[in-house]
């Protein structure tokens, strides 16, 4: 068949809007305020929001764009009640708990969710993304005064913030539209297949050489003591990453009887203090000094434009507070992901040490993916499984221990895989995790 004339022509001029989403690193930043028509900040508080919009905002001024030309949204899951036990039992259905709910979700009455809503509206929200999660429950969507797929709620007397809901399943709807009405699937519908710990690691210290254990303990922020302490640059205010200064990997750090130790080239198994901070600023030839995530608050981190360009002027992200991780507590890879990308393209170096998980799994490429959004035990601790991590420059760097730079190795991660090797997560509750123990429901 040859077809020499399309019949479906896009409706909008001069194409259909552009949605990007991301966390605001600074290759999501810089494509967004390239590309996008709207910008989608999903599943993250309000607080988060206005720093990943801060991020883009920057880029687009970066690019000579107008960062008023984008649209600006986020995304939450919803979870309404008319009193506290509907609310309970609507989070119960969908497998969450309240109280995270409160903190990574919109929960409460419906007054109660308008007014968190109002606080996405001051971080500069347009429109928010609604996510249904109970696909049986049709009172939910009534509840929140839904008059079809899209709404307008007022969230102050002077304020309106556009809604929409991503699932819909209003059975009358879905008649008037010709289709059947979806079936609602079982309350416990993700399942986990079992992943046993292949290996666990530790990195101290932002982008320098972390440890491996046999054993790690996870808390509130993630592995306990990871990312811990940054060194901060004290002419520009950032916390300097490999992502700029591939430098750093030619460090490394570990903790023994409870002590911090940093090795630098030309001193080793230095505790933190001044002659620490000496040493690191003669090595980095600026004046820097190693600070604790918990004492510097937020931190503002640093890129090149183009990966592959140091000369690039650079973009600025911040992370998250009381740690110095960029996105999530939690990385996970598996072991399949690197026989893939070895089998893929043999003839680059396919090491673990390029993509810094916390926790690498025995299982096939895509068995985290296939999880996604579920929640798990991993060891003593219960985890939750959230989105595929995207990688960036830091994958290319050489390393101590013959690896290269590698600029091949993201160009193809980029062109097979979206850019996209491991998997994100959050600690639900705290616990130990030992090499040999599963990841499972």
């Amino acid at each position: 068949m040859h077809l020499e004339v399309s019949p479906l022509q896009p409706a909008q001029r001069p194409h259909p809007p552009i949605i990007m989403g991301g966390r605001g690193g600074p290759r999501n930043s810089r494509l967004a305020a390239t590309y996008a028509d709207e910008f989608n900040a999903p599943f993250m508080s309000a607080d988060e929001v206005a720093h990943v919009f801060a991020s883009v905002r920057r880029a687009c001024e970066a690019t000579g764009r107008d960062p008023a030309s984008m649209r600006w949204s986020a995304a939450q899951v919803v979870c309404c009640g008319r009193d506290d036990a509907e609310g309970a039992r609507r989070a119960q259905a969908i497998g969450r708990d309240v109280d995270e709910l409160r903190q990574n979700g919109l929960t409460g009455t419906p007054a109660q969710v308008l007014d968190r809503l109002g606080r996405y509206a001051d971080a500069g929200v347009g429109t928010c993304y609604l996510q249904v999660l109970d696909l049986s429950d049709i009172d939910h969507l009534e509840l929140g005064g839904a008059r079809g797929p899209a709404c307008s709620l007022s969230t102050t007397p002077s304020r309106r913030l556009p809604l929409a809901l991503v699932t819909c399943t209003n059975p009358s709807l879905a008649a008037t539209a010709g289709v059947e009405p979806p079936v609602a699937p079982p309350q416990d519908r993700r399942y986990v297949c079992p992943m046993e710990v292949a290996s666990l690691w530790r990195y101290p210290v932002k982008s320098m050489r972390g440890e491996q254990l046999t054993e790690l303990e996870l808390g509130p922020h993630g592995v306990v003591g990871d990312r811990g302490h940054g060194v901060l640059d004290m002419t520009s205010g950032t916390v300097v990453s490999a992502k700029r200064d591939g430098r750093l990997f030619d460090a490394a750090a570990r903790y023994e009887a409870g002590h911090l130790l940093v090795s630098v080239p030309g001193a080793e198994d230095m505790q933190p203090g001044d002659a620490l901070d000496r040493q690191l600023s003669r090595w980095l030839e600026r004046p820097v000094r190693l600070v604790g995530a918990a004492a510097h608050g937020t931190a503002t981190f640093e890129a090149n434009q183009d990966a592959e360009d140091e000369t690039t002027g650079t973009v600025r992200w911040q992370g998250l507070a009381g740690t110095f991780v960029d996105e999530s507590h939690l990385l996970l890879l598996t072991t399949g992901e690197l026989d893939q990308l070895a089998a893929e393209r043999p003839e680059l170096q396919w090491d673990m040490r390029r993509f810094r998980p916390n926790v690498v799994l025995r299982a096939g490429a895509g068995a985290l993916a296939a999880a996604a959004g579920a929640r798990a035990l991993l060891g003593d601790a219960e985890i939750e499984l959230q989105y595929a991590c995207t990688r960036c420059v830091m994958t290319t760097r050489a390393q101590p221990g013959n690896l290269e730079r590698q600029l091949d190795i993201l160009r193809h991660v980029v062109s097979r895989h979206a850019n996209e090797v491991g998997f994100r997560a959050r600690v639900v509750s705290g616990g130990t995790v030992r090499t040999g123990d599963e990841l499972a429901r």
